[in-house]
């Protein structure tokens, strides 16, 4: 039987998301991998590459990088380094070769078994967006941070949402028409950013805190059968047997 789901797998080649996908792949219609043709191929990933390109099921994206990195030209400044653009490019890219009904867009630096799970919670109510709560963040203290690392909608909606960021960033959009999106003036988390552009593209209010809470909802990643997924600039890494990830439970908002 078909599924209507499709799998984006978006970052950089790693081992840890695609040594997984195999024995989940049943789960999709198709896997769509999103990464940097400069990407480091160990002997490894090159192996799974291999056997990824003769299976139909799977798509492999390769994209230059938004910016010249050689000539130090980055014309979307952004503080502390942030590869914000990074991510919102590779996942575009991936986004535009979905063609399910819905998708889950994972990083690919992390891996969540048993995904069927959450396929599961977004079908008691698809009009929804269902974010893994790895840093899903209290809203009175850093509105509208959703999780980003795992997440999962319908196709149209992400892809709505993400040609509006894209457009933003690459237009420079975010000067006169969206200033809510300029980091270097605003400060928000790109966590918040695109939250906002998720709420943007279902045309809903994109300041409310009540809004937020109704359309984007937290998802307990312990609920999986296992899991890595990792806080890289703190150099942690969770797992669900060794170091599981505890969510936040706050201000009576419903973890499940």
């Amino acid at each position: 039987m078909k599924s209507d789901f499709d799998l984006l797998v978006q970052g950089p080649l790693d081992p840890i998301s695609l040594s997984s996908l195999e024995k989940q792949e049943h789960l999709f219609n198709k896997i769509v991998i999103s990464h940097w043709a400069c990407d480091n191929v160990s002997p490894e990933v090159d192996l799974l590459l291999q056997q990824f390109r003769s299976n139909p099921k799977y798509e492999i994206i390769s994209s230059l990088l938004p910016y010249d990195k050689q000539n130090n030209m980055d014309p979307h400044p952004f503080p502390g380094g942030s590869t914000f653009f990074y991510s919102i490019t590779s996942t575009f890219n991936g986004l535009k070769k979905c063609t399910s009904k819905y998708c889950i867009k994972m990083r690919s630096d992390e891996m969540y078994d048993n995904l069927q799970v959450f396929m599961d919670r977004l079908l008691k109510d698809d009009d929804k967006i269902i974010s893994g709560n790895i840093f899903f963040k209290c809203p009175s203290k850093y509105p509208h941070h959703m999780g980003d690392h795992l997440f999962t909608a319908k196709t149209a909606r992400l892809k709505k949402a993400y040609k509006i960021l894209y457009s933003i960033y690459d237009e420079k959009r975010f000067v006169d028409e969206f200033p809510w999106a300029y980091q270097m003036v605003t400060w928000l988390s790109p966590e918040s950013i695109l939250a906002r552009c998720l709420l943007l593209a279902k045309e809903m209010e994109i300041d409310s805190t009540e809004v937020f809470l109704q359309e984007i909802l937290p998802f307990d990643i312990n609920l999986f059968g296992d899991y890595i997924a990792q806080w890289k600039h703190g150099g942690i890494i969770f797992k669900k047997k060794s170091n599981p990830f505890v969510g936040w439970y706050f201000e009576g908002i419903k973890i499940e």
